[in-house]
């Protein structure tokens, strides 16, 4: 498997993340998600929508950065094979850390975004479990 094959869904996702942070601000994220309610559910009223907004904003952070802790375990995995597999574990969930910080880092200059160390934590649990979930698949599957 070449290089390119490995570690490209971990570039790739790196420059979505940083894409969203820069554009996936509530402002931005709100009126569309609340016209696809809207369509979906008929009339949502503001209190349940905007707790609603909330809960997949927060399960797409816990979910989008667990792909991402996978995406650098499997990396990780295929680029270092005589590794342990705690080893591929413990880099991609700090890989996952790390970059969850930076992006709330470049959050906290934007107007209209908010860095916030509560979502390096939400991101970085997203990480633990499907990082987790690819451990025992290893282990199952030996």
């Amino acid at each position: 498997m070449s290089l390119l094959r490995i570690w490209l869904p971990v570039v790739l996702w790196t420059v979505f993340i940083a894409m969203e942070s820069s554009f996936g601000s509530t402002a931005n994220t709100g009126p569309i998600l609340q016209g696809v309610m809207i369509w979906l559910f008929g009339h949502l009223d503001p209190e349940s929508f905007d707790r609603l907004h909330t809960i997949l904003r927060k399960g797409g952070h816990f979910f989008g950065y667990g792909i991402f802790g996978y995406f650098w375990f499997r990396a990780y995995s295929a680029t270092f094979p005589n590794a342990t597999r705690f080893m591929w574990a413990g880099l991609a969930i700090g890989c996952t850390f790390l970059i969850a910080s930076l992006d709330e880092w470049h959050q906290s200059f934007s107007l209209a975004r908010t860095g916030k160390f509560g979502d390096v934590v939400l991101d970085t649990c997203g990480a633990l479990l499907l990082v987790s979930v690819a451990l025992v698949a290893i282990r199952r599957h030996r």
